[in-house]
């Protein structure tokens, strides 16, 4: 696998990881309303 495919795949992962931490803060804000 290239390098840059490595990249691109490190930092998707990043990506999905940092969405995924503000959807939940948002959930919970959503929740307590």
């Amino acid at each position: 696998m290239p390098w840059y495919k490595m990249f691109d795949m490190s930092f998707f992962n990043d990506v999905c990881i940092i969405i995924c931490k503000h959807a939940c803060l948002i959930y919970e804000h959503l929740s307590i309303l």
